[in-house]
């Protein structure tokens, strides 16, 4: 079975590409690419129905495997186009055939009002794991920054 690619583009809705060849995660590639409105969060009382965060452009490639882990990388473009900042995970799901999560991998980002700021990340999980994986998902968790900046 191939690595298919999942974007989450509202609460509810899934977009799902056409698989990629079958590969072992030690060797498997997959760069995903996002058209202009790849993924929408609309925030609930606080970003207009004009204005919002979005996903850019985004990557994942698994790197190697060492001592029974698969190491991968990932990146992913949050487009900010609400006139505040935001502090927002950015968090990508690896996930099996059913869409069932095996591993989430996430860290933070803060962008600026009208910006566009870009979160690169490194991981890891068991090999055995990641055997299993067959798709993935990216989510944009947004609140706005503490300092109030």
């Amino acid at each position: 079975m191939g690595l298919r690619r999942s974007i989450i583009v509202g609460p509810c809705q899934t977009i799902r590409p056409t698989a990629a060849p079958a590969a072992q995660p030690s060797v498997a590639r997959l760069a995903a690419v996002a058209g202009c409105a790849a993924l929408l969060l609309a925030l609930a009382g606080a970003v207009g129905a004009e204005q919002e965060l979005r996903l850019g452009e985004h990557e994942f490639d698994w790197s190697t495997v060492e001592q029974e882990r698969a190491h991968f990388r990932w990146s992913a473009e949050v487009i900010n186009d609400t006139t505040r900042p935001f502090d927002v995970e950015v968090a990508i799901d690896l996930l099996d055939d059913d869409d069932g999560v095996l591993h989430t991998d996430s860290g933070s980002v803060t962008v600026v009002a009208g910006e566009v700021a870009t979160f690169r990340h490194e991981g890891s999980m068991p090999f055995d794991g990641a055997a299993d994986v067959v798709s993935f998902r990216f989510r944009l968790l947004p609140s706005p920054p503490a300092s109030g900046r």
